[in-house]
């Protein structure tokens, strides 16, 4: 009877529990994927979180997970510090309380950021004492392109982009805007004066946008427009991508390219659904 008891989890489909806590489970499953977590990793971990300490077999049993596989999940989350086991046979599994883990994936962040920080300079000593030895440098004529996997990599390009550029088109849902405020890829448009055209699906935190930053232009686009398309297009670049409800933010991919011709009929387009809004 307890073993019944301990199936019907958040993750039994058609357990009465999954289905009442659907959205808030999918929900902090997408949040948690910003700090690197997999599906199975943020399976575990709220598992722990929420049914309390359980053996190796225990989360098998319930999540339908492979035993290797929940072993090395099992690895990872210890080794993040945010899940710990008794010294007991077998072993039982804990987790911290979500604020507590937070803070230690936080701090980590931080220490590993410092490091390559105290590091950088060294790197690029050691960089140069080696030769280049290319017999022809890259043709300025050539068309680029780059594949971008991530939030955290597609923000850096974004910030990238609008750095270098005195006037950025975007379009994309609200919701994009803000991770790209938050990431701080909006900076400069407070000291310079680079201007931002913006379009979006919906116009609700965006109108704080405007008061806060200077040169930036908004306009809401018709409901013809997908929200899950997103692209960002300067004089010089373009990165472009689509997300469906489902994906998570470390998975998503975005194609980059300085292709002229791309980045014309990008501006072109920008443009029509500009004027049409």
């Amino acid at each position: 009877m307890k073993d019944e008891i301990i199936q019907q989890t958040l993750f039994n489909h058609d357990s009465h529990t999954a289905i009442n806590f659907k959205d808030q489970v999918t929900n902090l499953q997408k949040e948690l994927s910003s700090f690197g977590f997999t599906p199975n990793l943020s399976k575990v971990y709220i598992y722990l979180g929420k049914y309390g300490p359980k053996t190796a077999f225990d989360i098998v049993k319930a999540l339908k997970i492979r035993r290797t596989e929940a072993y090395g999940i099992l690895k990872i989350l210890m080794n993040k510090g945010i899940v710990y086991s008794t010294m007991q046979h077998p072993m039982r599994f804990y987790a911290l309380p979500l604020e507590k883990a937070i803070w230690n994936l936080v701090n980590v962040e931080k220490q590993r950021v410092n490091n390559l920080e105290r590091n950088g300079e060294n790197l690029v000593r050691l960089w140069h004492m080696i030769p280049n030895f290319m017999n022809e440098k890259p043709s300025d004529k050539d068309d680029r392109f780059q594949i971008l996997k991530g939030s955290n990599q597609i923000h850096a390009k974004v910030c990238e982009m609008v750095q270098n550029s005195k006037e950025i088109q975007m379009l994309c849902s609200e919701k994009e805007v803000m991770g790209f405020y938050h990431s701080d890829a909006f900076v400069v448009l407070d000291k310079t004066e680079k201007n931002l055209r913006l379009l979006v699906s919906q116009i609700t935190k965006t109108n704080d946008l405007v008061k806060k930053l200077k040169h930036l232009q908004v306009k809401k686009t018709s409901n013809e427009v997908h929200d899950n398309l997103c692209f960002v297009v300067n004089d010089n670049e373009l990165l472009f991508y689509t997300r469906s409800t489902n994906d998570y933010p470390s998975n998503t991919v975005a194609f980059w390219s300085d292709s002229i011709p791309l980045i014309y009929s990008m501006r072109m387009l920008f443009d029509f659904i500009w004027s049409q809004s």
